[in-house]
């Protein structure tokens, strides 16, 4: 199944931006099943960046566990976000030795990500050009079609 959104080219050219909000719409609103195959590489990198800049990899972690970290890391070589892809690498090779998504309380949560060692993964996220939020930019100007048609009017 392909999630694609319609907007008129008048909108596009009264409010460019629209473009940009309606693919992280997609990207936000959908289940990873809703996407056609060629969606989900953006789809893992959108969620991948909002959760390590929301929370750094522990909330990454915490949050989708590690069932998609593969997936992800090759997405964001198919992207283009290579160190990204690395940080990521390493970041899962300190996680994979625990369970994931058992916390029940900010206390918790906060004295795990202290001690888990995840700090430096998030130090090196930060440091990679491009960020994702332009790699994800480029592939959307790469790929528009992909996530909207923009049709008359």
């Amino acid at each position: 199944m392909t999630e694609k959104r319609v907007i008129s080219q008048a909108d596009v050219d009264e409010k460019p931006y629209l473009l940009w909000n309606t693919f992280v719409d997609i990207l936000a609103k959908s289940e990873r099943e809703q996407l056609a195959p060629n969606q989900v590489p953006a789809f893992l990198v959108f969620w991948y960046e909002s959760e390590v800049q929301n929370g750094g990899h522990f909330q990454y972690f915490e949050n989708h566990g590690l069932d998609q970290v593969e997936a992800t890391v090759d997405a964001l070589r198919k992207l283009g976000a290579k160190s990204q892809a690395e940080v990521l690498a390493r970041a899962y090779a300190i996680a994979s030795d625990r369970s994931w998504g058992e916390i029940t309380d900010v206390e918790e949560f906060v004295s795990e990500t202290l001690d888990s060692g995840l700090d430096l993964a998030d130090s090196d996220f930060h440091a990679c050009v491009p960020s994702l939020m332009d790699v994800l930019e480029a592939h959307l100007d790469a790929h528009p079609d992909w996530y909207v048609d923009v049709v008359a009017g």
